[in-house]
């Protein structure tokens, strides 16, 4: 009877544990600090900068070679906008 008693024990704290782990990573999910990298070994494409507006919409800015373009991204669409660099005065 210890026995089953002690592997009870053990399967209630397994069952705790992973509940409080699963729980954890939805919650960290939701917040969004699961989000990819910011930067990639190809030295051509960059994230330069990212906001998240909404839960389902953000903001990227991103520098492909020379050139800078401010990408959105909401659930159901994607768009481009070429960004000019400031002229020197």
């Amino acid at each position: 009877m210890e026995i089953m008693g002690f592997l009870l024990k053990i399967f209630i704290s397994i069952f705790v544990l992973a509940a409080f782990l699963f729980g954890s990573l939805l919650i960290m999910k939701k917040k969004g600090i699961f989000f990819p990298p910011l930067m990639n070994d190809n030295n051509n494409i960059q994230v330069q900068s990212h906001i998240k507006l909404t839960p389902k919409a953000h903001l990227f800015v991103v520098k492909i070679d020379q050139n800078k373009i401010l990408v959105g991204v909401t659930e159901k669409n994607i768009s481009f906008y070429q960004m000019k660099e400031k002229e020197s005065e």
